[in-house]
């Protein structure tokens, strides 16, 4: 439709035609241009408070990695549905947010298990997680290795 206004603007203009008449093309064009740059500027907006409310759940969840936290606190603490945090969160990243979630809970479990010397137990209750053997299991298949292989390579790293 600009395209068109455009058109008429010049073939009106060659033509030495009424200035009234280009006076309402000329309005038309503008008003046209105008509301494209008003729809643009809305889905942009609704982009960047689509990518904030997925990099606040991200922070949220690696600020304290906690197992009892559910995607629905997530959700509730960031005040949208359930569903609308998991679409926005995949569609941004890539991962669900479980995925996020069990990414942060093994990134402090190591962190835990490296700077601590809290028993394994002691570090899995730390993040919400009362069973060891879940905890282990987790945590062997994010990293490939379990718990205490971790913290023994950690500690004492093989030479050559």
């Amino acid at each position: 439709y600009v395209s068109f206004l455009f058109e008429r603007l010049y073939t009106e203009n060659e033509k030495n035609r009424n200035k009234n008449i280009l006076a309402s093309y000329l309005t038309s064009l503008l008003a046209e241009i105008d509301d494209a740059y008003k729809k643009t500027n809305a889905e942009s907006s609704k982009i960047s408070i689509e990518n904030k409310l997925c990099n606040d759940f991200i922070e949220s969840a690696f600020k304290k990695p906690d197992q009892r936290f559910t995607i629905q606190h997530y959700a509730t603490q960031l005040n949208v549905t359930q569903s609308y945090l998991h679409k926005i969160v995949k569609q941004y990243t890539g991962k669900t947010p479980l995925t996020w979630i069990n990414e942060a809970l093994i990134l402090e479990a190591k962190t835990m298990l490296i700077h601590t010397d809290m028993p394994i137990s002691e570090v899995s209750s730390q993040l919400g997680i009362f069973d060891p053997s879940y905890f282990a299991r987790l945590f062997k298949k994010h990293t490939g290795v379990t718990p205490i292989v971790f913290r023994k390579r950690i500690k004492y790293p093989q030479k050559g």
